[in-house]
């Protein structure tokens, strides 16, 4: 506090402060970020050498926090969480563009609260490709929120909002209940569907109860557990301890744990190897590298994992090449645009009944 005369100094949590200038004064962002800098640098001198310390910062106008005093919070929360990423490219200062982000998630809220409401939030399904049994053998559960005003809202939108509000509870619990629901239907139809993927969010398995919630919604639709395969992203694998308990327990129902979009963060390789997973995704982004040859050690993963008895499934699959070349590598499933996007319950069904002979 004494480093800021001029300011009224707030701590909020995870190393945030909030500097309100007493006086007003105006001052350009730059000169203000050297002031809060030059404050900071003689801060840090004081602190031992082996810690590490860094300071990224966002200036909110005056005018702005006035005529936006309503969603105060709101923007208080997104200055903090953008700093870092803003400053990266240069900037300093809360802009129009960043308000405008702001008001698209809290649009983004309202929409995902209504279809919550009224559980209009969709489950929508991507083939999963067997090379052994050459046939369409499993799908995906996808997200989908299409809403009247905004349209379609990627997933990537609404779960992070999801996530941020507390929603990604009941968003899980009515996603997993539309895809047991789906499950029953395929049984009875007799759609040769072995498993379903689910993707499951690390906020989700904050929830205590979240696997004896789920095993009540299956059981529901007398769905054995045994059908559902649970998706955790690489992020959330890197925090494992802090889920492993509800994995546990949902394994111990008989679901199935896989790891997503593998190649998309930079997780410790023989921390992944130790994970109680039985499948492994490889991000989209690899795979379609590899194929630009802009990378080469696509045959390598799959033999590493392939040596730890991992399945392996290879995700952004959009041509009869990639999927010839993923065949000699002998992968286990694919994912991709070739087979088919993403697909509402019916067109699935649908989608099928069409190709229930057809060797790809």
């Amino acid at each position: 506090i004494d480093r800021f005369p001029g300011y009224y100094v707030f701590y909020f949590t995870k190393g945030n402060f909030l500097l309100l200038d007493k006086k007003n004064t105006n001052k350009d962002q730059e000169t203000l970020v050297q002031e809060w800098k030059e404050s900071f640098r003689k801060i840090r001198d004081f602190a031992n050498d082996d810690i590490s310390l860094t300071i990224s910062t966002m200036v909110i106008p005056y005018e702005m926090l006035k005529v936006n005093v309503r969603h105060i919070n709101d923007l208080l929360d997104l200055a903090f969480e953008s700093s870092f990423r803003e400053n990266q490219q240069g900037n300093y200062l809360f802009n129009e563009a960043l308000l405008k982000d702001l008001y698209r998630q809290k649009a983004v809220e309202v929409a995902l609260n209504k279809a919550l409401e009224e559980h209009t939030v969709d489950a929508y399904y991507q083939p999963i490709y067997s090379i052994k049994e050459n046939r369409i053998i499993g799908a995906e559960a996808l997200a989908r929120l299409i809403d009247p005003l905004l349209g379609y809202i990627p997933p990537l939108e609404f779960v992070a909002v999801a996530e941020r509000n507390g929603d990604i509870m009941e968003l899980g619990r009515q996603i997993f209940e539309k895809v047991c629901a789906f499950a029953q239907r395929a049984q009875k139809e007799q759609k040769d569907i072995e498993f379903i993927n689910v993707n499951l969010s690390p906020a989700q398995c904050l929830n205590s109860m979240l696997a004896s919630e789920l095993s009540a919604i299956a059981a529901k639709y007398d769905v054995s557990m045994n059908m559902i395969d649970f998706e955790i992203t690489e992020t959330a694998a890197e925090d494992f301890l802090s889920i492993q308990k509800q994995i546990y327990l949902l394994q111990k129902e008989g679901a199935e744990l896989s790891l997503d979009d593998f190649g998309a963060g930079t997780s410790n390789l023989t921390r992944l190897m130790n994970l109680p997973i039985h499948v492994v995704k490889i991000d989209m982004e690899v795979a379609q590298s590899y194929f630009k040859e802009e990378v080469s050690f696509l045959p390598d993963l799959i033999r590493m994992f392939q040596n730890a008895n991992m399945k392996i499934v290879v995700e952004g699959v959009e041509t009869e090449e990639m999927k010839n070349m993923l065949m000699s590598l002998d992968c286990d499933y694919l994912q991709g645009f070739y087979f088919s996007k993403a697909l509402p319950e019916d067109e699935f069904i649908t989608f099928m009944e069409e190709n229930k002979n057809k060797k790809w």
